[in-house]
């Protein structure tokens, strides 16, 4: 907290994954953060911003109450869904270049 008693992002913690060491990266004016629609809450969640309720109830401190960080996602035009087949699927046929595709 600053000296008004605002909370104040003095820097960012993170690894590039679960089991690797953590680098911490300080700053003197501000933080940005950039997941995008999904990755952005995702981030401040796990960082206790966000709905209490939601928060407390997996066992995250709560660092500031904020209730709209990971709602009305329906405002985003796209939200993209990934997945991998272990079998061949008509995508893998058509980008093969066959005669079939």
């Amino acid at each position: 907290k600053d000296s008004n008693g605002d909370i104040v992002a003095t820097g960012v913690e993170f690894a590039s994954s679960a089991t690797s060491s953590r680098n911490i990266v300080n700053v003197t004016k501000e933080v940005i953060l950039t997941g995008g629609s999904l990755g952005s809450p995702n981030i401040l969640m796990h960082s206790g911003v966000g709905p209490s309720d939601v928060l407390g109830d997996v066992g995250v401190s709560i660092i500031l109450e904020l209730p709209g960080v990971g709602q009305h996602l329906q405002d985003h035009l796209a939200a993209p869904v990934n997945f991998e087949a272990e079998v061949q699927t008509a995508g893998d046929v058509e980008a093969s270049g066959s005669a079939l595709s």
